[in-house]
């Protein structure tokens, strides 16, 4: 994915943590599989649905398309939202998976990108501006 790649050098130098524990599934102890794809393209939103039926994308994905300054991120996330959001990108699509490895949902996240790039939103060519980042082994990690 293209400009975002010296962020993900920083951020995987620096470790940045991104934690959950504010969320309402922590007191359970059962924390989901979580994983954050930056992008620039909005039109991916309405093309949501068809390209999760697609793909095949497990209906216990769920994925939240959220506005890059629309929300309140987690400490240890707001460096890499800074950082995307002073390269262009805009929107911020939020996976969690019940059960799930931080890993599967960045996969998970990462094909619906892979699909995009692949549908009508996008010439020939064109680029896609975006990353997939989620929290493994107490540090950030970008998916490549």
């Amino acid at each position: 994915m293209v400009g975002l790649n010296d962020a993900k050098r920083d951020y995987a130098r620096n470790g940045a943590n991104i934690d959950d524990s504010d969320r309402p599934y922590a007191a359970s102890g059962l924390k989901p599989g979580k994983a954050y794809g930056l992008y620039e393209r909005e039109a991916i939103g309405p093309e949501m649905p068809r390209i999760r039926d697609v793909i095949g994308t497990p209906a216990d994905v769920e994925i939240s398309l959220k506005d890059i300054d629309g929300e309140r991120w987690n400490p240890a996330l707001k460096p890499i939202i800074d950082d995307a959001r002073d390269r262009g990108i805009r929107h911020v699509a939020e996976a969690t998976i019940p059960g799930a490895t931080n890993e599967r949902a960045a996969g998970e996240t990462a094909a619906i990108f892979n699909q995009s790039y692949q549908s009508r939103l996008f010439d020939e060519g064109e680029p896609f501006r975006g990353a997939v980042v989620f929290e493994k082994y107490g540090k950030s990690a970008f998916m490549d």
